[in-house]
């Protein structure tokens, strides 16, 4: 029974500690991190912009204030994450899961979210200008105050979504 619990502790821990991964993004090259189990970490700050992180496990971690431009997140799992301030510039999120993830004050310009699942989240204040949302889960989001210029809404549900003060 020992043995069990310690097989399923190891299967929650992430791949790589904090130390780590600084460690590894010091290094020359940017490293490919597809399907990185990062569950729970703490990456707030750190610079993870060009890297490829497609599939990988963030739900739960803090990236509070981290830069992630140019990163490519696709079908990444962020459920629960906390992305207060994070800079996602440019970055490729199509099929990524951001329910109930913190991401007041983040930056999305000119990302791609097709397919992504935003279900109750806090957008209020948050600019998806020029953001490509087409067929993306918005349940449950609240929209309020929501910059939506020139962004793709095709096959988006936004019926019964407040959207007082949002500009579109």
């Amino acid at each position: 029974q020992e043995a069990c619990k310690s097989l399923a502790e190891a299967r929650h821990r992430p791949d790589l500690t904090r130390c780590e991964l600084v460690k590894i993004m010091s290094s020359s090259t940017r490293p490919r991190l597809r399907g990185i189990h990062l569950s729970g970490s703490d990456l707030e700050g750190l610079d993870l912009s060009d890297l490829c992180m497609d599939y990988s496990q963030l739900q739960e971690a803090t990236l509070d204030n981290a830069f992630l431009a140019r990163t490519t997140l696709k079908g990444a799992q962020l459920t629960g994450a906390s992305l207060l301030g994070a800079d996602l510039t440019d970055c490729d999120l199509r099929d990524t899961i951001f329910d109930s993830a913190a991401l007041k004050g983040a930056i999305f310009s000119g990302c791609r979210l097709q397919g992504a699942s935003l279900s109750d989240v806090d957008l209020e204040g948050v600019s998806l200008k020029g953001v490509d949302l087409e067929g993306a889960n918005l349940e449950g989001v609240k929209l309020g105050g929501v910059d939506l210029d020139e962004a793709n809404l095709n096959h988006v549900d936004l019926s019964d979504r407040n959207m007082s003060k949002a500009s579109m």
